[in-house]
């Protein structure tokens, strides 16, 4: 009759090394996007659309991205554009929806239209019409 205490904790120990296994992949580090204009307080405008916007494309190839990186970006282009990236909302926060190549098309071809500006006074990046304010 085979041992059943010993059966029950070589069980549990697959159990437990299985979870572990799984945990540590849900766990892994993405190595934060590294992007001066994002941190620098006079950066250009047109440097921190490049830098939002290559965020985006890496989320819309697939590859890595933090969260905040992916909410900062929609945030930028939606408050800046009026055009909503497309996003699912999941427990952990904000992530990109299936429709968030045509968003980048959309924005590109918003900025087509606009120049865009960090005001002096506050800092935000303020679009205008066309070349207005050139």
């Amino acid at each position: 009759m085979p041992d059943r205490p010993r059966q029950r904790r070589a069980s549990s120990l697959a159990c437990l090394l299985l979870l572990a296994a799984f945990a540590s992949g849900c766990t892994t580090k993405v190595r934060p996007y590294d992007c001066p204009a994002l941190a620098a307080s006079d950066a250009a405008a047109e440097q921190l659309w490049e830098c939002h916007r290559d965020i985006m494309v890496r989320a819309a190839k697939g590859k890595k991205f933090t969260i905040r990186e992916f909410e900062g970006a929609s945030a930028f282009f939606e408050g800046l554009t009026g055009i909503p990236a497309a996003s699912l909302e999941t427990p952990v926060g904000s992530v990109p929806g299936k429709k968030i190549k045509k968003d980048l098309r959309e924005w590109d071809a918003w900025l087509e239209g606009h120049r865009i500006y960090r005001d002096p006074a506050t800092g935000a990046v303020k679009a205008t019409e066309g070349d207005e304010g050139r």
